[in-house]
């Protein structure tokens, strides 16, 4: 079988050829976008204040009247848009002094249901004995394999 080796030649040639035309104008790009802000930094310098100090002051109004403005919901509709609060994820904080060790022994003796007992695979131990014949058998054994992907890649010169 004959092998285009010409062939790969000119296309990865197009492609080198491409990839600087775009390299220079990604860095034409953003040389102009930096110009640009500097140009407008003076017209965006106040608005950019004046909107950090409006949302500190609806923070602080938001805190200050929170029993009466979310009492009910954890939202305000005006007529220029929405405050409110969103409630986050719940999470297991230890107090002052505690260590999550120390935690996990007085849990295992007052509420072991609160505790678990966790087994996973040591992939890292695996990968490591790919070659050997008995991991092999007993990774087929229970359906598992280990495999390396291969990717194309272009590197130009």
């Amino acid at each position: 079988m004959k092998i285009p080796i010409e062939e790969i030649s000119l296309a990865l040639k197009t492609y080198s050829a491409a990839q600087r035309v775009l390299l220079a104008l990604e860095a034409e790009f953003s040389s102009l976008e930096a110009d640009l802000r500097k140009r407008f930094e003076s017209k965006t310098a106040r608005p950019m204040l004046a909107r950090a100090q409006a949302a500190e002051r609806l923070q602080s109004l938001a805190f200050y009247y929170y029993d009466y403005l979310f009492a009910k919901k954890k939202l305000l509709d005006t007529r220029y848009g929405r405050i409110g609060f969103r409630v986050g994820k719940p999470k297991v904080i230890k107090a002052r002094g505690v260590s999550w060790d120390s935690a996990v022994a007085a849990l295992a003796n007052k509420s072991p249901h609160l505790l678990r007992t966790k087994s996973e695979l040591d992939k890292a131990r695996m990968i490591a004995l790919r070659a050997d014949a008995d991991t092999r058998s007993v990774l087929a054994d229970v359906g598992l394999s280990v495999v390396q992907d291969e990717y194309f890649y272009i590197q130009e010169k």
